[in-house]
């Protein structure tokens, strides 16, 4: 399991490890609420409700990747934040207690479309750049913007 991610990475109060492998994960008809453009310019973040109409079986990905996370987060603990503490199930009730699933049914999901990871964006069965989705949104007002 922990060949599936790389060494977590400290990114402002939190930790980051990313997978070592793609995975893909189609979700069709999400709600964009509202969006921001990056601090480093790179991308932007999407805050989106997704249904679970159309998109049962990868939300189930989504499940499934997140129990594979925390199981891989438990596993290496003491390796990777330097702990000594045996414990595994004090370690494991720690990490069940701070691990935030990326999908939890009629919540938002805050989606990152980044410059630097490849993506696919279809607006009307046309491949669209991430530009291209920035402009389509701003043209149908029905969203946020932030």
């Amino acid at each position: 399991m922990k060949e599936l991610f790389n060494f977590p990475q400290k990114k402002g109060k939190n930790y980051v490890s990313t997978l070592n492998s793609k995975i893909l994960v189609e979700l069709t008809e999400i709600k964009i609420n509202k969006f921001q453009e990056m601090n480093d310019k790179n991308g932007y973040f999407f805050e989106c409700n997704i249904p679970i109409t159309n998109n049962e079986e990868n939300i189930v990905k989504l499940e499934e990747i997140d129990s594979y996370s925390k199981e891989t987060i438990i596993l290496n603990y003491n390796e990777w934040f330097d702990n000594d503490d045996d414990e595994e199930e004090k370690t494991e009730e720690f990490i069940n207690n701070i691990y935030i699933n990326s999908y939890i049914e009629n919540m938002n999901i805050t989606l990152i479309l980044s410059n630097k990871i490849s993506n696919e964006i279809i607006i009307n069965d046309e491949e669209k750049d991430i530009y291209e989705l920035i402009d389509f949104l701003n043209k149908n007002k029905k969203i946020k913007i932030i």
